[in-house]
């Protein structure tokens, strides 16, 4: 799920110019968050939201609590990469790096 998620991801923000070499880890963090969430998301499914407490009581499951920790950690990491509208309002694209004439010629660069 993480290795899809930085494949979708990865042409749409070079794309749109605000991904860069250096934004790898944090890249890989988002996409290791959204696999991670829809994994919790899945158990939650399958085991429901609540559980048995020692005391006998219906508390809530932990991979719910986990399931949110993981989307707040997407949606944060997300705003990093412009990936909501407000943030998307606040991120500039990267300039066109600048043409070296003779980089150009040498190098077909």
């Amino acid at each position: 799920m993480a290795r899809s998620c930085w494949r979708r991801m990865v042409p749409r923000l070079i794309e749109a110019q605000v991904l860069t070499e250096l934004d790898r880890e944090v890249l890989a963090a988002f996409c290791e968050c959204w696999a991670e969430y829809w994994a919790l998301k899945a158990e939650v499914a399958e085991v429901g939201h609540y559980t048995t407490s020692q005391r006998g009581g219906a508390r809530l499951h932990p991979a719910v609590t986990a399931q949110k920790t993981m989307l707040d950690n997407v949606i944060r990491l997300g705003r990093e990469f412009g990936l909501s509208p407000a943030s998307r309002s606040r991120i500039e694209a990267l300039p066109e790096p600048p043409t070296d004439p003779t980089a150009e010629f040498l190098f077909g660069e």
